[in-house]
């Protein structure tokens, strides 16, 4: 039997016992039978090349003798029986043989994988009505599909193939070279730079050694990227596969990249982000996740709520899971989450991740931690429940006004004025000024100095609801000066009794001014009357002591004149001084001005308190340069002032101290007259007191050194209508320094 071969293979490979040969048997037979039967015919050599098996289509198809076909002919006379030509080896060929009845038949050889050869044929009708089936499902499988046989020639190309490899017409075609195609590559450049017929070669090389399948990637020139299949044939050759799979690359580069956004937004957000199933179970959690809970993702992935947080919180977290897959649809909670740092709360947005159906899969939670704004919102809160317990509590009116407009006023207002607040909100502020033109005035004046970032503040009219108007001090301030009229603070204070007991006190100043001018007006009158009479009682005394007209005859009454001398001289310079006074508050004191030399004028004043220093052994000092510039001044009121000074330094310097005088001009050129003493000094709180008429500095001075203590205050008043200034230093115990400063606007330059 033709089968026997093949029997004796199949128990070479094995199958040795006797119900295997059966079965083996009864496979083949059903096999020859499904042969005999086909539409194609098939003829099989051995390894040899010597005929085994012919089947019956074969011998009709062709219209072969049994003689030409019988068994252990070789290959060579079947085919050139066939074709017409004799062959020899096992390559793969392809003839067709045009009968006598117009028949065309398509014989094609092919190599088996375990040596032998096959030749199988076709009617021409059949092979042509399923190559056309075969492109077609070639062309539109979406790959680019080829096939070389051993021969390294093109048997199979399919049109994607063309276009993705470039392909020209004439190397696309059945029995071209693959060393042709491969060096079309390499002029290209496909292949880098180099020889091509060099490149080519080896890459041909490369194919001739595939014995296995290969994958690969090749990107084209204008960038597509194609992947190469190379699967080797049984009997030689090799088919290739291209796809183009630019798109996919693109798609999982996209896809990469989005997994990298992802997760640089999962590992840097500052929101808490995780997944969940439908049963509660966490799939993913971020960093923030983690530090909240104290746990990396791997302790925290397939846990649910209650295996990372305390009963209650799990529970509550768990209910708005639930709410949230329930809905299917999106919630925005806040929550609080307890962690390691404590608990915190967070704004959370659940929303449910739906499949197909709109069923609910899983769930997506981004919480945001707000625990910081939420403390600041309590603390807002407590500030403005502070503001309004302060605004409704202030004991003055207070009024926030937007666009000249009352927004809300407090009750202190609200008493004020008469009126319920819902009365007056929105209602134009010009409802409560004394008149529209005030209205006016002061909206001008206070929006100007609103707008300059300025408080405002006036004494105005306020007119009550019932008509009735009373002085108010208002005080008011933008709220943001970048736009005042949207918004303005106003203090109102009522000030009618501050305003009464002004007046009541500026009449009573007024009254003790007049008051005040009245006396010095009597005493200037007063001042020819006073001096009249005082002056002759110092004459005659003067004349009775000098024994002018002759011996007075008795001793004591020399001494009695001599008193009445003195006490008359006393009392004629303190009426001086008091009319001087008097003349300089009156305002009717005039300065005689003249060009005087204070070098002079200083000299003159030593000369007369030289004796009494002398008499009380104090020392007296001058540093009086010789080029001291003249001064415009009234020689007899400086004179007065120096003498004045230099009075209270003798006076007030005991025995064995010191007096000192200085001139000098300073840096701006005024000239300053110093007189400083070792005296006993004055008080620091009595520095002041001491230049207001009638006052020293203790109670006791007038008593031990006498005054009037008129001299101070004199001379200052004299210097101050001088447009210069007296000024004292003192430490009590170590002396008192007396400072004159002359403006230099009185300095005469010589030139």
């Amino acid at each position: 039997m033709d089968c026997i071969p093949v029997v004796e293979q199949r128990t070479k490979n094995g199958m040795k016992d006797a119900g295997c040969v059966c079965d083996a048997t009864d496979d083949l037979m059903l096999l020859q039978s499904a042969i005999e039967h086909g539409e194609d015919g098939l003829c099989v050599f051995d390894r040899d090349l010597r005929l085994v098996h012919v089947s019956g289509p074969f011998r009709r198809l062709l219209d072969l003798d049994p003689g030409q076909v019988a068994r252990g002919t070789p290959l060579a006379d079947v085919f050139g029986a066939i074709a017409g030509t004799p062959v020899s080896g096992s390559t793969t060929r392809r003839c067709e043989r045009v009968m006598a009845d117009g028949r065309t038949v398509t014989v094609v050889q092919s190599a088996l994988p375990e040596g032998g050869v096959v030749l199988s044929c076709r009617r021409r009708d059949t092979v042509a009505a399923g190559e056309r089936i075969a492109g077609t499902i070639l062309d539109n499988l979406g790959l680019g599909l080829a096939a070389v046989d051993g021969d390294q020639r093109l048997v199979l190309v399919n049109d994607m193939l063309v276009r993705l490899l470039g392909l020209p017409k004439d190397l696309a075609a059945a029995g071209t070279r693959l060393q042709d195609i491969l060096r079309l590559f390499a002029r290209r450049g496909e292949y880098g730079p180099g020889d091509p017929e060099s490149l080519a070669a080896e890459r041909l090389a490369r194919f001739s050694g595939i014995t296995e399948p290969r994958l690969f990637e090749r990107v084209q020139p204008d960038g597509t990227v194609l992947e190469v299949r190379y699967n080797p044939m049984p009997g030689g050759g090799v088919v290739f596969t291209y796809a183009d799979i630019t798109d996919r690359r693109r798609r999982e580069t996209a896809l990469r990249q989005a997994e990298q956004r992802l997760h640089a937004i999962l590992t840097h957000s500052a929101a808490v982000i995780y997944l969940k199933d439908t049963a509660g179970r966490y799939l993913l959690v971020n960093q923030q996740f983690e530090r909240i809970v104290g746990r990396d993702s791997g302790r925290i992935v397939g846990n649910t709520n209650r295996d990372l947080f305390h009963p209650q919180a799990a529970e509550r977290m768990q209910a708005s899971d639930r709410l949230a897959l329930d809905s299917g649809r999106r919630i925005e909670i806040e929550e609080v989450i307890p962690g390691i740092l404590g608990e915190r709360t967070y704004l959370t947005v659940k929303v449910p991740i739906l499949n197909a159906y709109a069923m609910p899969e899983g769930l997506c939670v981004i919480a945001t931690d707000i625990t910081e704004r939420k403390q600041a919102e309590e603390r807002l809160r407590q500030a403005l429940a502070e503001q309004n317990a302060i605004f409704e509590s202030a004991t003055f009116g207070i009024a926030i006004v937007r666009d000249r407009r009352i927004h809300m006023i407090n009750r202190a207002l609200e008493e004020m004025l008469g009126y319920d607040r819902a009365e007056l909100a929105g209602l134009s502020t010009a409802v409560i000024h004394a008149s529209p033109e005030e209205f006016e005035r002061i909206g001008t004046e206070a929006y100007a100095a609103l707008e300059r970032g300025e408080t405002y503040r006036a004494e105005v009219r306020i007119r009550r609801k019932d008509g009735s108007l009373f002085w108010a001090y208002a005080a008011g301030a933008a709220i943001d000066p970048s736009r005042p009229r949207h918004g303005s603070i106003w203090v109102i204070e009522d000030i009618t009794d501050d305003r009464r007991a002004q007046e009541a006190l500026l009449d009573a100043t007024h009254t003790a001014e007049n008051a005040n001018l009245a006396k010095s007006q009597f005493l200037a009158n007063m001042s020819h009357e006073l001096r009249t009479p005082l002056n002759a009682i110092i004459g005659f005394s003067d004349f009775i002591r000098s024994e002018i007209f002759g011996p007075v005859g008795q001793q004591q009454y020399l001494t009695y004149a001599t008193d009445i001398f003195n006490s008359g001289h006393h009392l004629l310079t303190l009426i001086n001084d008091i009319l001087d006074l008097s003349k300089i508050e009156a305002g009717r004191f005039e300065l005689c001005e003249e060009t005087v030399d204070m070098i002079g004028v200083v000299e003159n004043c030593l000369t007369m308190v030289r004796v009494r220093m002398e008499e009380t052994n104090v020392a007296l000092h001058t540093h009086v340069p010789t080029d001291l510039p003249l001064l415009k001044a009234d020689r007899t009121s400086i004179t007065q002032i120096v003498l004045n000074l230099l009075s209270n330094a003798a006076k007030f310097t005991p025995p064995g101290g010191s007096v000192t005088v200085t001139v000098a001009m300073d840096d701006q050129s005024r000239m300053v007259i110093t007189v400083a003493d070792s005296g006993i000094g004055i008080p620091a709180e009595a520095l002041e007191s001491v230049f207001e008429p009638f006052q020293q500095a203790n109670a006791t001075i007038s008593r031990t050194h006498g005054g009037t203590g008129l001299g101070l205050p004199i001379s200052r008043r004299l210097m101050t209508m001088h447009g210069g200034s007296l000024t004292l230093a003192s430490t009590v115990g170590q002396g008192t320094t007396a400072t004159l400063t002359f403006p230099a606007n009185r300095i005469i330059r010589e030139g």
